[in-house]
């Protein structure tokens, strides 16, 4: 199952390339049969991992560290999971979106090998095969960066394409010293190694910062997080739910398998780096959103802030803060996936993503609007909403810890959260013009749309009003992390030969 969610995207990718000539509407077809599929699929391995712990598949019978290693535990699972899920609603999205002629035959093609890339970098047991499917989630998200380009455009894309460029070559240089150091780049033998101390702590560090500095960059941290907002506003809706879901927690992924995995002997020096860096996130994300009136740039603005709160979880260095770090990213990716994509709906109904120009939608969209009140307000920590249990389990670890100075930050930048999503509903939806707008799209057209909107309100309410299940698949992936002598066991020992 685990090569299989590699081969179904990549298989769907070259299939489609190949059937580049037949009309778009039966690319559709094929990509949400594959996109199911791979659903299922995740399905199958959550469960496996739920009841057999760790599976671990080297490729050619080569065994760790030397071959090829797919790892998975109960966080890449959850991970895999919900990215499935993304998968599924993005596809099925577009099918409204997209225009059935024109150049939009390349179109799903480059969704699906996005789709293995992200998928790779988070299966992988390796770091450098994680470098390997960072390359190509990021050349599949430039082509569905300049998809549809205009000049105005052309910032993002140059930001969007340069600092990723750095992110990577601090990554590759990182790997160059730690591969120098180990003779290794396996995860859980890089581990061990380090666990064991068997060399000098300076080479690891250097490692260790441009990897860390290549993987932050990536999450969209501050200083470097300008790309994220200048560029999550300019593709098709579909495309920014998939980039707002995906791309950031990959590096976000990877930063926990860095600090709180391999580097987990030196917490007590990282901790209070990352939650200086995380609050600053925080702090500039959301100050970024209050001053925006553009629906997409206040989204984008607020992963960055979001993204804060996940690496403040991390930097406390305990079991369940890692927990609640990994249920605020699986809330994160359903929520703000859905906001981007409720955004698009907002656009084909009143034309404008400007929320000066907005308005009324309460009255031509009721619908919509309940379905931005359950996402909208889960991302303001509006209790029973699964951003308030989100938010919960890091305050109350943060207390418990005595970060009382973070956990108030946490809580202002709540409460501007929320200000911004207020803001959304009372231009877009709750203010009035003297004339109703009437609606652009027709209603048939919007009918995709709607099933992958509500799919993920109601996924989102079922965690929101049973965090529990969540809540115990994050704590047992954290334990999992922890504890990694299980995950480096798992790979060293276990095998399909």
């Amino acid at each position: 199952m685990v090569i299989i969610s590699l081969l179904l995207p990549l298989f769907l990718g070259f299939l489609l390339i190949g059937l580049r000539e037949l009309d778009v509407k039966w690319h559709k077809w094929i990509s949400v049969l594959g996109a199911i599929s791979h659903l299922i699929c995740s399905v199958l391995i959550f469960y496996h991992v739920e009841s057999q712990g760790v599976v671990v598949t080297h490729l050619g019978g080569w065994l760790a560290p030397f071959g090829i290693s797919f790892a998975v535990d109960h966080l890449n699972a959850l991970m895999i999971l919900v990215t499935s899920v993304i998968y599924v609603s993005g596809v099925v999205y577009s099918w409204s979106e997209v225009p059935h002629e024109g150049s939009y035959r390349h179109f799903y093609p480059l969704v699906h090998f996005l789709i293995l890339g992200v998928s790779g970098a988070f299966l992988t047991g390796d770091y450098f095969n994680m470098y390997v499917w960072y390359e190509v989630m990021i050349l599949s998200s430039f082509g569905l960066l300049v998809f549809t380009p205009l000049r105005e455009q052309f910032d993002g894309i140059l930001k969007y394409a340069i600092l990723n460029f750095i992110a990577s070559s601090l990554f590759l240089a990182g790997l160059g010293i730690l591969y120098g150091t180990l003779g290794s780049l396996n995860i859980a033998d890089v581990t061990q190694k380090i666990w064991q101390g068997v060399v000098g702590s300076e080479s690891i560090w250097a490692a260790s910062f441009f990897m860390a500095f290549g993987f932050l960059m990536k999450a969209g941290v501050f200083p470097l997080y300008q790309w994220l907002p200048s560029s999550y506003h300019l593709p098709l809706f579909s495309v920014s739910a998939l980039f707002a879901g995906l791309l950031t927690k990959v590096g976000l992924y990877s930063a926990i398998r860095l600090f709180s995995l391999t580097l987990a002997p030196y917490g007590q020096t990282l901790g209070p780096v990352l939650l200086v860096v995380a609050l600053l996130t925080m702090g500039f994300g959301v100050l970024g959103a209050v001053g925006s009136f553009h629906i997409r740039k206040i989204l984008g603005f607020h992963i960055v802030s979001q993204i804060g709160y996940m690496l403040l979880a991390v930097s406390f260095y305990s079991e369940w803060a890692l927990a609640a770090a990994i249920f605020y990213i699986c809330h994160h990716i359903l929520v703000k996936s859905n906001l981007y994509l409720i955004g698009g709906v907002v656009q084909a109904t009143q034309g404008t993503e400007d929320l000066k120009e907005t308005g009324y939608g309460w009255v031509t969209t009721p619908f919509l609007g309940i379905c931005f009140i359950i996402a909208g307000f889960s991302l303001g920590g509006i209790p029973p909403l699964s951003g308030f249990w989100a938010k919960y389990l890091v305050f109350k670890e943060g207390l418990h810890l005595k970060h009382y100075g973070a956990v108030i930050v946490g809580v202002l930048v709540s409460l501007l959260t929320l200000f911004s999503m207020v803001k959304i509903w009372q231009e877009a939806f709750w203010k009035k013009f003297s004339q109703p707008r009437l609606i652009k799209a027709s209603v048939y057209s919007l009918v995709p749309r709607y099933v992958a909107i509500s799919f993920l309100a109601l996924l989102t309410l079922s965690i929101s009003l049973y965090p529990t299940w969540l809540v115990e698949q994050s704590r047992q992936a954290a334990d999992t992390i922890v504890k990694g002598s299980r995950y480096v066991q798992g790979v060293m020992e276990k095998g399909e030969r």
